[in-house]
């Protein structure tokens, strides 16, 4: 997964640098055409992919400096930014394919696709906003709430 990102930050040119950050529990930032990942404060590889893809989707969407975020606008952004990367990491055919692996649960899920906890979390939150409790995807329906995949008869 990892590898993935870090063909698609080299695609678009984008510089990788990691770097402590002097802020408390902030581990990524994007500025300026630059990544910087705080390697001292994510502690698993899952972690490391979820906060990658996010920074790459504040390329993607974001403009300007968004860091003050009590504006709405700069908030805005930052969402659309994780909405990016829960697409990017977890398109819906993922779960099809969790289902296929033989998945049971959400942290089975999580572990499979490569990603946190808490990111699948938002990720499920994000698409039923979208799709609302399941969407139905080729001979499959996938529910959000609670999170499981049928194979349509």
């Amino acid at each position: 997964m990892i590898k993935n990102l870090l063909d698609h930050i080299e695609k678009k040119n984008i510089a990788f640098v990691e770097h402590k950050i002097p802020v408390k529990d902030v581990k990524g930032l994007y500025f300026d055409e630059t990544i910087i990942l705080d390697q001292s404060q994510i502690e698993t590889e899952a972690e490391m992919a979820c906060i990658l893809a996010e920074e790459i989707g504040h390329y993607e969407t974001s403009v300007g400096n968004i860091l003050d975020q009590d504006s709405l606008k700069n908030i805005k952004q930052e969402k659309m930014a994780r909405r990016w990367a829960h697409k990017k990491l977890i398109p819906l055919e993922k779960f099809i394919d969790c289902f296929k692996y033989g998945c049971h649960n959400p942290y089975e899920v999580a572990e499979h696709i490569g990603v946190t906890s808490e990111f699948l979390e938002e990720t499920v939150n994000t698409y039923m906003q979208i799709y609302g409790r399941y969407v139905v995807v080729d001979d499959y329906i996938i529910y959000f709430d609670p999170l499981g995949v049928m194979r349509r008869l």
